[in-house]
């Protein structure tokens, strides 16, 4: 084979093998370029886990807090982007961190309301509960007293203190109420003491009604007579086997009782309904 023709083969292998390598490249650069999208895709998925994954976790811990803190956060996160672009730019600081103080002191006043406003309902009906316990003992006294004498005076003697009982709770409970209403009045800024003043006077009055009931005494319809006779009290006449009742001292001298706002801790209550259930157990005929 002459010269010539061998490099004519020559030139045609060079070229099969420059067409051959043209391809392997292109489809290594097409590899190459699905497997960047892949990975590029894959880390798109995965920041996009991640900020789910976030945003979850934070609805999460965020339900974990209160009312109260969130709210607190919320102002928080409001300033904060403020206070610290004002620091960049050599801006003074000092009314933005006291708004941002301001707004939360407002917050922790609000839900410091609410929450004592809650525990004086609750206090409030706990005392509603002893109320009616007892009432629903003064009759239960009355209705179980048999006719003679004997078990009418013992009736008399339990309802007489179960009213002391009942009487000294309304006073707590009319008290207080009396003194969260005079101390939500705009004049106890000029007058600090009118609240203070205002419950004692309701006390004083509730005191006095727990007196008159200690000084009740049982009577029988005709005092002296022969035999045995129906007792009635107040002074009133009874017959016919009528269980005694006891006539409460007036109590028009006590506070109006609201619904809400009661401080009466609940010692007092336990103390009273603990006084309550000796008189309960001892009520036997």
């Amino acid at each position: 084979m002459d010269t010539k023709a061998a490099k004519t083969k020559q030139d045609k292998i060079d070229k099969i093998n420059a067409d051959a390598k043209a391809k392997r490249d292109k489809k290594n650069a097409k590899e190459i370029a699905d497997q960047a999208a892949r990975d590029n895709k894959a880390v798109e998925d995965y920041m996009n886990f991640l900020q789910a994954k976030e945003d979850l976790e934070n609805v999460y811990f965020e339900s974990l807090l209160t009312q109260q803190q969130q709210e607190e956060n919320a102002v928080a996160d409001k300033y904060f982007a403020l206070i610290e672009q004002a620091k960049q730019y050599g801006e003074d600081i000092t009314v933005l961190e006291q708004a941002q103080q301001h707004e939360i002191n407002e917050i922790k006043k609000k839900f410091a309301k609410e929450d004592l406003e809650r525990q004086q309902a609750v206090e409030d009906a706990k005392i509603g509960l002893a109320i009616d316990g007892v009432d629903a003992l003064i009759n239960l006294t009355s209705a179980f007293a048999k006719d003679n004498e004997k078990s009418q005076r013992r009736a008399f003697e339990i309802n007489k203190k179960l009213q002391i009982a009942q009487a000294i709770m309304q006073t707590y409970q009319g008290a207080n109420a009396i003194f969260a209403s005079a101390a939500a009045n705009p004049t106890t800024v000029l007058f600090p003491a009118q609240p203070f003043i205002a419950a004692g006077i309701a006390i004083a009055n509730g005191l006095a009604n727990v007196v008159n009931i200690s000084k009740q005494q049982f009577q029988t319809s005709s005092p002296g007579g022969a035999g045995q006779q129906t007792p009635s009290f107040g002074g009133g006449g009874g017959g016919g086997g009528t269980p005694p009742t006891l006539q409460p001292a007036n109590t028009s001298t006590l506070v109006p009782q609201q619904q809400t706002q009661v401080f009466v801790t609940e010692t007092d209550i336990t103390s009273t309904q603990n006084s309550v259930a000796v008189i309960q157990g001892q009520a036997t005929f």
